[in-house]
């Protein structure tokens, strides 16, 4: 792989990395907002896990970008 090549592959894994991080925090704020409501459980739930995934995307990526380094 040329260093164009792995330059970019490089910038993309770091946008997504980025655009995780944006998207955990966003969806924080709702899990917040729907953890003082019992009505909303299952919402609750489904926002814990969408968080949960995003980690393990994001430490994958990440190793994916050590990998390259």
């Amino acid at each position: 792989m040329d260093k164009e090549t792995k330059e970019g592959l490089l910038d993309g894994i770091r946008a997504c990395i980025i655009d995780l991080n944006f998207s955990e925090g966003a969806l924080r704020v709702v899990r917040f907002n729907l953890q003082t409501d019992d009505s909303f459980q299952d919402e609750y739930s489904i926002t814990h896990l969408a968080i949960e995934n995003i980690k393990h995307v994001r430490h994958m990526l990440n190793q994916l970008e050590l990998g390259y380094l």
